[in-house]
């Protein structure tokens, strides 16, 4: 504790510190750290696995939704912004998020409806996707999912946002042994 004093990543809480003496209670200098630590500390423990199923539990989990997140996002969850600064390679993580996606797309097919896929599509890519939706005649919920995902797999910030929002629908819908493995 006293290095990460030493280096201003904690600093006292307490407001009639004096100079020389030693804080009772410290704080990340912004909460984002905390953030970033614990992405970090996701990543050591799920590294090696075959998936990274806590990514869904990053960024669906009401448990870590912000106002209003950093990194390009808007509102959600700033430890799954941190996930995808911190967990790699890239190609693995974009990997692992298509996968998932496309999983969802077909456990949830019955409980999904095209208005709340298009509203998880990243704004910039909405005018394509609902041109590809049209252009498909009647499409189910899982195929207007698998075209959001192709659509925004170009970038990993695209792909990580449609994950997000998804993952923050769906969240509410997990299966109970689902909740065990998380």
């Amino acid at each position: 504790m006293q290095k990460l004093l030493r280096a201003g990543v904690l600093i006292p809480d307490e407001s009639n510190l004096r100079p020389g003496h030693e804080p009772r209670q410290v704080r990340f200098f912004h909460d984002s750290m905390q953030s970033y630590l614990t992405a970090r500390g996701l990543f050591q423990q799920a590294h090696e696995e075959q998936t990274w199923e806590i990514l869904q539990r990053a960024a669906g989990d009401p448990l870590f939704a912000v106002g209003q997140a950093g990194l390009g996002f808007e509102a959600g969850s700033e430890l799954f912004q941190m996930c995808l600064q911190v967990f790699g390679p890239e190609a693995r993580l974009r990997h692992e998020l298509r996968r998932q996606l496309h999983e969802w797309a077909y456990l949830y097919d019955d409980d999904l409806n095209k208005r709340d896929i298009t509203s998880a599509v990243p704004d910039p890519l909405r005018p394509r996707f609902r041109a590809r939706l049209s252009i498909g005649g009647d499409v189910s919920p899982r195929s207007a999912l698998h075209i959001a995902i192709e659509l925004s797999e170009e970038e990993l910030q695209s792909l990580g946002l449609l994950y997000m929002r998804m993952a923050i629908l769906l969240w509410p819908l997990r299966q109970p042994e689902q909740e065990l493995g998380a």
